[in-house]
């Protein structure tokens, strides 16, 4: 599972510290493998190291730099999460986010590659999501 989130909050140093995305990895992670995760287990690094250098040549390669939430399982097994800067492709689904606008890309084993995107931003929209996330994680399967 990746994530990227190439808009700011109000408070951007939350953006720009990797913390953000942190936390709504360990949201995500949570819901899907392990309720008992905590920040701590979240490997992240943030963009204050990436310098007008990276950036310009990263835009002369066609490739932007973003923050990337990543949880996935490795060869062993073990869950994996972090969040880091990722030079991204063209091809990449994430990679034509514009600024407010969400994206994960789920991969699969049954249904292949599964990318959702928003433009839905703002305290308003995140409240909601956030209260929708936990409704739909709390509430009893419907059979």
């Amino acid at each position: 599972m990746a994530l990227s989130m190439p808009c700011q909050e109000v408070y951007s140093s939350l953006d720009l510290d990797r913390w953000d995305a942190a936390y709504k990895l360990l949201i995500l992670a949570r819901a899907i493998w392990d309720p008992t995760l905590m920040l701590a287990d979240v490997d992240t690094k943030d963009v204050g190291a990436i310098g007008k250098k990276e950036l310009d040549d990263a835009r002369s390669r066609r490739r932007r730099i973003c923050l990337i939430a990543t949880g996935e399982l490795d060869a062993e097994g073990l869950l994996r999460l972090k969040t880091e800067p990722e030079l991204l492709a063209p091809e990449n689904p994430l990679y034509d986010l514009g600024p407010g606008e969400k994206g994960a890309v789920f991969e699969t084993d049954v249904m292949g590659t599964i990318t959702v995107r928003s433009s839905k931003g703002g305290p308003l929209a995140t409240a909601a999501s956030v209260i929708k996330d936990v409704l739909n994680i709390a509430a009893p399967p419907v059979l």
